[in-house]
């Protein structure tokens, strides 16, 4: 994918720290939030395990994928 993006794509002489920042920061932060919050939402409505449980499970999971 980068050597497509080299080839196709240009750089920009004016590069926006607003956008850069958004894209950078702000959209990585949101995903870590967001989406492990839709699965433990998404594995207690399955399951009705308590909150703690689908936490638990989800926090796990996601550590064993982060792991490999």
């Amino acid at each position: 994918m980068l050597i497509g993006f080299a080839i196709t794509r240009s750089l920009t002489p004016h590069i926006e720290l607003l956008p850069l920042l958004f894209l950078t920061i702000l959209s990585s932060l949101v995903e870590e939030i967001e989406f492990p919050g839709f699965g433990v939402r998404q594995l207690q409505r399955g399951t009705r395990w308590p909150w703690h449980c689908c936490s638990d499970t989800a926090t796990l999971s996601k550590a064993k994928a982060y792991r490999r």
